[in-house]
């Protein structure tokens, strides 16, 4: 699960968006790989290598790391990857959809960073992690308890000792290199892309938590000078992440019937209007779209896509699956 907390609204909705997202059937777009199509020979998708390994940062944190490589000699120009935050969550559908993708984009090697089971259930690794600062005052009170503002040495983690273990086993494309994170991941890949634009090449933000540092990287991207230079960005939300889907309302009242502790005392009305002002207040359309929009008015190579019908936790599925063919095809 993405996000654990012990009793909030905000984890309240994930548990939501997660519990359908079990029964969703894979995106749009998506089918069997094929031989050939017409006169153009297609390549066929390699068998895949797994391997799993715990990494210590320099801070002392350990992750679990888990990779899927392509079997055979790499292109030319070595492998691109795609780093996925979260990788606990998102590495079997990655790779489901890599292989999907390979036949027209080529090999892919999947880099998922998680954390080791012994890690705290509440999230509290994850918040540190993937935030530069304080939540605002307005953020979910319990935020307030998270440790924070880690995000640099995460990514002396991922950019440092990960890559240059990566480089001691398989051959990279140094060019092709990109980041996928998804919630306050997303938050995460806006942080990197903002502050340190040529640590990745391609940039992947899906509903990205802006409610956190909402006005601080609005400012960041505001003042920014070298848009037109920065690395293709590319940011998603779900439809129904600033409103309550039909769906999640109905679960919650199923959930309000079996569970009601989940719903700390409150009516099952109070209930529901909890939920839906939540989502309005946390803007997670309105701010993705802005936020994007801003960077392309600059000139940035930065796109926006809205998934209609998503939730916030049933869009990385729609994300990844326009996110690898954004971080692999070729730039015009």
């Amino acid at each position: 699960m993405i996000l654990r907390k012990k009793s909030s609204v905000t984890g309240l909705l994930l548990v939501l968006g997660l519990a359908i997202l079990g029964a969703a059937a894979l995106p749009l777009g998506v089918g069997p790989a094929r031989a050939g199509f017409g006169q153009v020979t297609l390549p066929a998708v390699r068998e895949r290598a797994v391997t799993v390994k715990l990494m210590q940062a320099p801070q002392g944190r350990r992750y679990r790391i888990r990779i899927s490589a392509p079997r055979g000699a790499p292109p030319a120009g070595g492998f691109p990857i795609l780093y996925v935050l979260d990788g606990d969550d998102w590495f079997d559908l990655t790779v489901s959809l890599a292989r999907m993708h390979e036949e027209q984009y080529g090999p892919l090697i999947v880099v998922a960073v998680g954390y080791p089971h012994s890690a705290p259930a509440d999230g509290s690794w994850r918040a540190q992690d993937f935030t530069s600062g304080p939540p605002q005052p307005h953020a979910d009170a319990d935020w307030a308890t998270m440790p924070y503002g880690g995000a640099e040495a995460f990514l002396d983690f991922l950019t440092h000792k990960l890559r240059a273990d990566l480089a001691r086993t398989y051959k990279i494309d140094p060019t092709r290199q990109a980041l996928f994170g998804h919630s306050l991941g997303g938050l995460f890949v806006l942080h990197v892309y903002l502050e340190h634009p040529k640590a990745f090449d391609r940039y992947i933000a899906a509903s990205p938590s802006l409610w956190w540092e909402q006005d601080g990287l609005r400012g960041k991207a505001g003042a920014l000078t070298d848009s037109a230079r920065r690395p293709p960005l590319l940011v998603t939300s779900g439809g129904f992440e600033q409103e309550l889907s039909p769906e999640d309302e109905a679960l919650a009242r199923k959930l309000y019937v079996h569970n009601p502790s989940m719903f700390e005392g409150k009516s099952l009305a109070d209930a529901l209007a909890d939920l839906r002002k939540s989502q309005a207040e946390n803007k997670m359309v309105d701010n993705a779209k802005g936020l994007a929009s801003l960077l392309r008015a600059q000139g940035a190579d930065a796109q926006y896509v809205v998934f209609a019908g998503e939730t916030h936790g049933s869009v990385p599925p729609a994300a990844l699956n326009r996110g690898i063919p954004f971080a692999l095809r070729p730039l015009d």
